[in-house]
């Protein structure tokens, strides 16, 4: 059981590093109304600008819970770690893992959505595309797109890996790896729509 926990703690760890650097390095830097490279869109004035400018807010503000959640899950893995009892570790994760799908599953209806307009701003953005160029594009599609799946997958890999004698504890794990079953299946589906949101704004000519 400790070198579980041990291991969740050190990946939550760097998780929490690479949302924030998501955040610190990439998204706020781009949402800035004055700074930003995407003020110098050709289409900065239109509506439809505007409503993709939206999109970089609400997965920040989705980003921001799933970060806080994630602190939570770690401030408590540590507090098993150090006191060497493990009660209530099942009950964490069905309860993290509960909080954990609504956040993700808007987090992830947004980011095709950020990609469709992110791509579009490359082809015609000089500006934007000068931004990518110091800023590690890749990363950025990385952190964005694979980091949050990879973690997820990661929690399942751990929990089916946890043993308990306990009914309560057995139960708990069954209702996290539901949770996190339905996550993973909601961004899944997200993915799979990926092409359709604002679609005419990143065709290319």
């Amino acid at each position: 059981m400790s070198e579980i926990v041990q291991t969740l703690i050190q990946a939550e760890k760097s998780y929490i590093d690479q949302l924030n650097t998501l955040i610190q390095k990439y998204l706020l830097p781009l949402a800035d109304e004055e700074s930003s490279p995407l003020v110098h869109s050709v289409c900065h004035q239109s509506e439809e600008h505007h409503q993709e400018e939206n999109y970089l807010h609400n997965i920040s503000s989705s980003l921001n819970i799933i970060t806080k959640l994630h602190h939570f899950t770690l401030t408590r893995l540590e507090d098993f770690s150090n006191k060497n009892n493990y009660a209530g570790f099942g009950s964490l994760f069905s309860t993290v893992s509960s909080q954990l799908l609504a956040p993700y599953k808007q987090y992830y209806s947004s980011v095709p959505k950020i990609l469709s307009y992110l791509e579009r701003e490359k082809q015609t953005n000089d500006a934007y595309k000068k931004w990518l160029t110091e800023n590690d594009e890749s990363k950025l599609v990385d952190l964005l797109v694979k980091s949050p799946q990879d973690h997820l997958n990661f929690y399942v890999t751990q929990l089916n890996n946890y043993g308990s004698s306990s009914d309560d504890e057995k139960q708990n794990i069954t209702t996290s790896l539901d949770y996190l079953t339905k996550t993973i299946e909601s961004i899944a589906q997200a993915q799979h729509a990926k092409h359709q949101p604002i679609r005419r704004l990143s065709e290319k000519h």
